[in-house]
């Protein structure tokens, strides 16, 4: 077989309440080889770590129901999930958002807005996927798709 199956992929399990940035990021992941998984709140999200055993969780600091903060505090508390990698995103980029995100045990800070290079790097890092710079310098079609991806995704958003 040439292609991996969905579950071959790695599964990113997205929480992102803004639709529009939750479809690009699941957009952007798929594009690239995830298999994301979508929810908009953490309750929605909780019922799939029961389902599912996602290889990481990208999630947005500030929900309307939890902020990243505590939904980290929640994961390292279950021997279940104690060890899913974790990366915060936030359009409010202070030091206390970043320092929160740490301090509860993600992996990394993505601010917002963010390149795709940048994103998709830290999600490969995040699970152990190769490294960008080292995808780049192989001529990979990750690093040389990123601004072919983002220029036709925007032109089927506004056409």
């Amino acid at each position: 077989m040439n292609g991996e199956t969905s579950r071959q992929k790695k599964v990113v399990l997205v929480i992102e309440d803004d639709a529009n940035m939750n479809r690009f990021i699941c957009d952007i992941l798929n594009e690239f080889g995830y298999n994301p998984i979508s929810a908009n709140e953490w309750y929605g999200a909780s019922d799939w770590l029961d389902r599912v055993n996602p290889d990481l969780l990208l999630v947005d600091f500030m929900l309307p129901d939890l902020n990243a903060d505590k939904i980290c505090r929640i994961l390292m508390d279950n021997e279940k999930t104690r060890n899913l990698p974790v990366i915060v995103m936030s359009s409010v980029s202070e030091f206390a958002v970043k320092f929160a995100s740490s301090d509860s045990g993600a992996v990394c800070f993505i601010p917002k807005p963010f390149t795709i290079e940048d994103f998709i790097g830290k999600v490969n890092d995040a699970v152990g996927h190769i490294p960008v710079a080292a995808a780049r310098n192989s001529g990979s079609d990750l690093m040389r798709n990123a601004d072919d991806f983002l220029d036709s995704y925007i032109r089927r958003k506004i056409y």
